[in-house]
This record gives C-alpha cells, sequence and structure tokens, in this order.
C-alpha cells in the first residue's frame, strides 16, 4: 500500500469518527427534547453506517498489513529459489563441461568395419579358453639351457585372469586357445590366403602386478616358426592399458599367448582383465 493511500485510509477513519460522535450526540439530544422520531431514526441509521464505515475501513487496514507481509515474504521465496536455480544451472554447466572434456579425452572405440574381433574377454572368458603352463625363455642354439622353469597358478576370476607365481624363474605361459573368425570357431587361428600382405593382429587389455613383472606377448606361426613379439613391463598395482599389433604372414595357422618372465619376487601376482584380440580388415 502506497503513502498516499495509507494518509486517505486515516483520514477517511477519521471524519467517520467524527460522523459516528455527531450522531451520537444528535441522537441524545434529540431523545431528550422528544422530537419527531424519524429524526432519531435517521440518526440512528446514520449512526449505524459510520459503524459500519468505520469497521470496513478497520479491515482494510488490517488486510493491507497482511497483504503487505504476504508480498514481502513471497519476495523472500522468489529471492531464495531464484539463488537455488542459479546453483542448479552452475553445476548442471560444470558437469556438461566434465561430461565434453571426458568424451574429448576419452579414446574412440575401434570400428566394427575396421577390425573383426576374434577373443573378447569382456563378453566371455572361460577355462577352456587359455592354458597355462611352466615354460623357458628361449635361447640361442649352443647357450646353456636353463634346468628349471617358470611356476604358477593361473585362476580365472570374475572375467579376470589372474597369476599367482611360485618362483622367479623363466617364464609361465599363457596360449590362447578360442577364436572367432568368419563365423566358426577355431582353437588356432585359422590360414587365410585370400589375405594380401601380413595379418595384422590388434591386441588391447589392461594388466596390474603385485611387483615388477614382464608380459611378452606373442604371434607364433608353428609351421615355420616366425614369431612377431612385443614386452611390456608391469611395475604399478593400479590398471595399465596395454595396446599394440603384431604381424605374420597369413599362410599357416597361428597363435596368440603371453609370457609372464622377468619377476621381480615370488611370491607374487599379476592380473589381466578386458582382454581383446582383433584382427585388422
Amino acid at each position: 500500500m502506497s503513502r498516499a493511500e495509507t494518509i486517505l485510509i486515516w483520514l477517511t477513519a477519521v471524519i467517520a469518527a467524527g460522523t459516528l460522535f455527531l450522531c451520537a450526540i444528535t441522537l441524545v439530544h434529540e431523545s431528550k427534547e422528544g422530537h419527531d422520531m424519524s429524526v432519531v431514526v435517521t440518526t440512528s441509521v446514520n449512526l449505524i453506517l459510520a459503524i459500519a464505515l468505520v469497521y470496513v475501513l478497520w479491515r482494510n487496514i488490517h488486510d493491507a498489513g497482511r497483504a503487505k507481509s504476504l508480498r514481502a515474504q513471497i519476495q523472500t521465496i522468489k529471492e531464495e529459489y531464484k539463488t537455488q536455480i542459479d546453483g542448479l544451472r552452475v553445476r548442471y554447466e560444470r558437469t556438461n563441461q566434465h561430461i565434453s572434456l571426458s568424451q574429448t579425452d576419452a579414446k574412440p572405440p575401434a570400428k566394427d568395419d575396421a577390425e573383426e574381433i576374434l577373443f573378447d574377454s569382456r563378453k566371455s572368458l572361460y577355462a577352456s579358453d587359455v592354458t597355462g603352463k611352466p615354460g623357458q625363455v628361449w635361447r640361442k642354439e649352443g647357450a646353456p639351457q636353463a634346468t628349471t622353469k617358470g611356476l604358477g597358478t593361473l585362476r580365472i576370476e570374475d572375467g579376470v585372469l589372474n597369476l599367482h607365481r611360485s618362483n622367479i624363474d623363466e617364464q609361465y605361459e599363457l596360449w590362447f586357445e578360442r577364436y572367432s573368425y568368419k563365423g566358426r570357431e577355431y582353437k588356432k587361428l585359422p590360414k587365410d590366403t585370400l589375405i594380401s600382405g601380413n595379418r595384422e593382429i590388434h591386441i588391447s587389455c589392461e594388466a596390474k602386478a603385485s611387483c615388477d613383472h614382464v608380459l611378452r606377448f606373442t604371434l607364433r606361426d608353428f609351421e615355420q616358426s616366425p614369431v612377431d613379439a612385443k614386452e611390456v613391463q608391469i611395475t604399478s598395482n593400479e590398471w595399465t592399458p596395454i595396446d599394440m599389433t603384431l604381424s605374420i604372414l597369413p599362410y599357416h595357422e597361428s597363435q596368440v599367448s603371453i609370457f609372464d618372465r622377468h619377476v621381480s619376487k615370488a611370491p607374487s601376482s599379476i592380473q589381466i582383465r578386458n582382454l581383446v584380440i582383433a584382427q585388422k580388415k
């Protein structure tokens, strides 16, 4: 309510009160003098109207005060909601920015039309898919041969290859024996004379170890014995991404294997997960 409206209401109230007072005096005077009762009735009606006017003015003033208080409360609520909405908007923008950065930094997945998946432990991994056995590091002909082998135990737990080594000698070998190729499954990757040039095998996975281990990834041709291999040293107990490509001529059967060697201490363990073997088209 404006200041002018407040003054007008109070002025009307004063006039109504004066009218009420004059009506009361007139009613008393006319009653004593014994004048015509019409004057008394008229004065009484005016008195009642004056009382009603005062009541209406009082209600207006009271309601105006309540309305002012409600407007103040509504404004406070609006400001609080505006602050909350602004905070939510800032959090939303920051979340979108974080998601955009994560998507930008993330490595795009391999396209299906660029590779043919041969083995994917993320979808399934069974004990029959991989054979673990003690092995020895290959030495040139004429060099002293080792008298021991790398010992250990291989377990498959929740899709993870979990290898426990009981000694640090030589190497422990993992041979993969399930490959899906052109709609069929094989224990070894079959030859394919329709491939021009080398067969390119893309291998990716994650590994972690309780101490220093070296993983040697190999692609072997068993008929002519050529081998392509790469080694990765694992020194952390945090998952370490591994990504590589091995190549070999496609004219004979071949097989992927992983050798665990150069172990710094025993007993120790190394884990491998999300292993994917794919052939580049």
